[in-house]
């Protein structure tokens, strides 16, 4: 059985799968920070807006596919696999890792790294 933290990830990532931003924002503290490292830094929960509704090449909602969760204490690691479809009609594959910290059961810090697949699964 998922912890308590564990289902807040998921429905979290729920969330962007269906662009639902209400239901992103539920799992967030006010002060919640995302690092997308390489990419940009963003901190208070009202400035996640254009991230939760997609990149600006892209149509309709990811694909997020939650592989492994692992637990210890306040924080989860993800490992994930998304999908988007570009505007052009390709699709953008990504292989993802998220550091969640939690203060309250609430999300208070997410730490994401994006490596885009080009040719197969790893690559």
């Amino acid at each position: 059985m998922d912890s308590p933290r564990k289902n807040v990830v998921r429905r979290y990532i729920d969330g962007f799968n269906r662009l639902d931003e209400a239901q992103v924002k539920s799992c967030l503290s006010e002060s919640m920070r995302w690092t997308l490292f390489g990419h940009f830094q963003i901190t208070g929960k009202s400035k996640q807006h254009k991230q939760i509704n997609g990149l600006p090449d892209c149509e309709g909602p990811p694909r997020i596919t939650i592989r492994h969760l692992v637990e210890e204490g306040e924080t989860i690691m993800a490992e994930l696999f998304c999908e988007l479809d570009r505007k052009d009609g390709s699709v953008m594959r990504l292989a993802m890792a998220e550091v969640y910290i939690f203060e309250d059961d609430l999300i208070a810090e997410r730490r994401a790294f994006a490596t885009p697949l080009v040719e197969n699964a790893f690559r």
